[in-house]
């Protein structure tokens, strides 16, 4: 749905629904268009409207939770891709393109204390091949902007005291998720720190899921931060469905020069673009080789990461606004470039 059609669906919804809304919420729109100034510019005027629209919008979300609208119309809300959140702010390349093309998120807003610091998961971005957590630390003391004093070779230095933070482990029935995790935190103030972790997952899950979240804090100014033991969430988080979101298995064998490359497996979605490779190379610094992905019109797709195991290399891309028909994976022995794999996408 884009957004366009979000906002045709909403105005229609709106109009049929209007007297379900309680009086309450009618008297706080009223007060917020009284209170806007009056400008006789038209830009000013449709700038009031927009804002009133977005007072308006706030409130009717906030009835919805009080189970106020009736389902359909927050069916209808419920698609709406949430703006200004912690991926937008600090995602990788491929979460803040998922946000651009609409990509909706399980909102779970659950929070967790102990020992004055509190965690709060909340979204999830889920989809056929990831799960993508956003959160927030929370803490009395001032998390950031701390310096430590540590000794050198030319001497005692002040450096900047290390960040805590969190890591998580996804357990559905029992067992824990595998697959390649990167993220990254940032300061939101000095009491708060925000962050986003991306899971890649190895195996597909249901499209409704229950899973356990096991949170594992580490700070670096506690005496014994091994000791901590993990903060535990459970919730249940529904796939985003994405018509271009899908898992190919092209099975390719290819010989370039003295080595066999074997594309397992390729997964695409309005994140990231995964392939797996079947290991040729040493999972060691010795590792000569690296890669670059190009679509179809031969322009070079960002790549993110390498990760893997003795048995399969995962490399991780970007996925870009337009989904490419094909791929083309070069690869590079020494910085040199060796061969190409053609990978169809169908």
């Amino acid at each position: 749905m884009n957004r366009f059609t979000e906002d045709q669906e909403i105005k229609k919804r709106l109009q049929e629904e209007w007297n379900e809304i309680p009086e309450m919420v009618l008297s706080r729109i009223e007060e917020t268009l009284t209170s806007l100034p009056e400008k006789k510019k038209r830009g000013n005027q449709m700038k009031k409207i927009w804002l009133a629209a977005t007072a308006a919008s706030f409130m009717i979300a906030g009835t919805i939770t009080a189970g106020l609208i009736s389902p359909s119309f927050a069916a209808t809300l419920n698609k709406v891709p949430v703006i200004g959140s912690i991926f937008e702010k600090i995602g990788d390349k491929g979460v803040k393109n998922a946000v651009k093309k609409g990509v909706t998120t399980n909102q779970i807003n659950q929070t967790q204390e102990k020992d004055g610091v509190k965690l709060t998961i909340k979204d999830i971005i889920y989809d056929d091949t990831s799960l993508i957590i956003s959160y927030e630390i929370k803490q009395g003391r001032k998390l950031t902007g701390q310096k430590m004093t540590v000794q050198t070779k030319k001497g005692k230095r002040t450096v900047p005291f290390p960040t805590p933070h969190v890591s998580f482990i996804f357990k559905h029935n029992g067992k824990q998720l595998k697959g390649a995790v990167s993220g990254s935190i940032k300061e939101k103030n000095e009491h708060t720190i925000m962050g986003y972790e991306s899971h890649q997952l190895e195996q597909p899950l249901p499209d409704k899921v229950k899973l356990q979240l096991k949170a594992f804090y580490s700070d670096p100014m506690r005496d014994n931060p091994q000791e901590n033991k993990p903060l535990q969430f459970d919730f249940t988080v529904t796939a985003q469905k994405e018509k271009n979101n899908k898992i190919f298995k092209p099975n390719i064998t290819q010989s370039i020069g003295d080595i066999n490359v074997e594309i397992k497996q390729v997964k695409v979605s309005s994140s990231y673009i995964q392939l797996d490779i079947k290991r040729f190379a040493p999972l060691d610094y010795t590792n000569p080789y690296s890669y670059s992905l190009h679509d179809e019109n031969g322009k070079e797709i960002e790549s993110l990461y390498e990760a893997g195991d003795l048995k399969m290399t995962k490399l991780t891309f970007v996925s870009p606004m337009e989904s490419p028909k094909s791929l083309t994976l070069k690869i590079y022995k020494n910085k040199k470039e060796i061969g190409q794999v053609k990978i169809p996408l169908k």
